[in-house]
């Protein structure tokens, strides 16, 4: 003989006073739930005094409504026969927790793998400064007894500046973004914060020489490079230092 189950609500396990888990585990995939539409007015209030009765309860470290379930709508409805939007409620709200505390757990981990402060971002010493480089074109024959002499005038003179056909003829090194190059292979700080950059394509000892005098302030120093610069070669002569 069959002996049938006792009428009423199933008894409540000691570590669900509430009855929450057994609802949730006994619901279907959500994911395979047709869409309910809109959630009733109704139905939000009551999930929402709901849940705060819980908190409340909770905090208070009471346990006198702890076997008490408040049914999350009115009616006689017991949850074998919850309506689909109650199902569809539960279901949705338990994605919705699940996708808070993801939600905050990224944020928290982004937050301590972001620096403190900003990084400052280190700018070339050959920016702005460009427009501070003047190449001429004296034929001076520079010597090296004399280099810091012919420097020091090479500075407050104004030679001939080079037509485009003799920039073409002579080279990168005719122009200003060829001397940064060629200095900043020298040495890196040697064109930092310049108040200017005199350049002349002429001659040393004879043969054809670029000289590139930087002045800061009142100091002055005179280098004497190839006229075919590149990266690592070292100058002709200098630096030779003078003031003006």
């Amino acid at each position: 003989m069959t002996t049938m189950p006792p009428n009423g609500p199933p008894a409540r396990d000691e570590n669900d006073p509430t009855g929450m888990s057994a609802l949730l585990g006994s619901l279907p995939d959500p994911g395979l739930m047709p869409d309910p539409g809109l959630m009733p007015d109704e139905l939000t209030r009551s999930i929402s005094a709901a849940l705060a009765r819980e908190q409340l309860t909770r905090a208070r470290g009471t346990v006198q409504d702890q076997h008490t379930v408040t049914p999350l709508v009115r009616g006689e409805r017991r949850r074998t026969g919850l309506s689909r939007w109650q199902r569809a409620a539960v279901s949705l709200g338990a994605a919705a927790a699940v996708a808070a505390v993801a939600v905050v757990g990224v944020t928290a981990l982004q937050d301590r793998q972001a620096p403190t402060t900003a990084v400052p971002t280190r700018h070339s010493s050959a920016g702005g400064f460009e427009d501070k480089i003047v190449v001429e074109s004296t034929g001076t024959n520079y010597t090296k007894p004399a280099l810091a002499a012919q420097a020091a005038a090479l500075t407050k003179g104004s030679g001939p500046t080079l037509p485009p056909q003799q920039v073409q003829q002579i080279g990168v090194m005719a122009t200003r973004a060829g001397i940064v190059a060629c200095m900043q292979s020298i040495g890196r700080g040697l064109l930092d914060n310049p108040d200017k950059v005199t350049v002349d394509i002429a001659s040393y000892q004879g043969k054809p020489a670029v000289i590139v005098v930087v002045t800061k302030g009142a100091s002055s120093m005179a280098w004497v490079v190839s006229r075919t610069c590149t990266t690592g070669q070292r100058p002709l002569a200098g630096p030779t230092a003078f003031t003006t």
